[in-house]
C-alpha cells in the first residue's frame, strides 16, 4: 500500500507500533477512505500506554512486553501491560511514602485529624 501511494511513510512508521491485528484493521479503514494521520494511528495503536520514562520502579521488575517507537524523534518505549505498570508504580509510591515518613522532620499529615492541624 505504501508503494502504491495509498499510505504515507509516516503512517507506515506509526503502524509498526501496532499488533498485526491492529495494523490490518487500520489499513482496512484507510482502504475504505477513512482519513488517518500518522498521529491518529499512533494514538490508536498505543492506546494511552505509559512510557518507560514514567516508571519510578526498577524497570527490570516489569515482566511484560515493551513496544519501542524507533521512528520517534526521541526513541520512546511503552509498557504494553498498563495494569502491571500501575501495580508496580503504586508499589513504588508506597515505598517512597514509607521512606519519607521515616525520615520526615515534621509530624506526618497523612492521617487526617491526628496531626492537630
Amino acid at each position: 500500500m505504501l508503494a502504491k501511494g495509498g499510505l504515507t511513510l509516516s503512517q507506515a512508521e506509526a503502524l509498526t507500533l501496532g499488533s498485526d491485528e491492529a495494523q490490518r484493521s487500520i489499513l482496512e479503514e484507510i482502504e475504505r477512505g477513512c482519513e488517518a494521520s500518522a498521529e491518529d494511528i499512533r494514538a490508536t495503536v498505543l492506546d494511552d500506554r505509559p512510557t518507560v520514562a514514567l516508571a519510578i520502579f526498577p524497570v527490570v521488575q516489569y515482566t511484560g512486553t515493551i513496544t519501542t517507537d524507533i521512528f520517534a524523534e526521541d526513541e520512546t518505549s511503552y509498557f504494553d501491560d498498563a495494569e502491571q505498570f500501575m501495580a508496580l508504580q503504586k508499589g513504588a509510591v508506597a515505598e517512597l511514602v514509607k521512606h519519607h515518613e521515616a525520615s520526615a522532620a515534621w509530624p506526618c499529615c497523612s492521617d487526617a485529624g491526628e496531626s492537630g492541624f
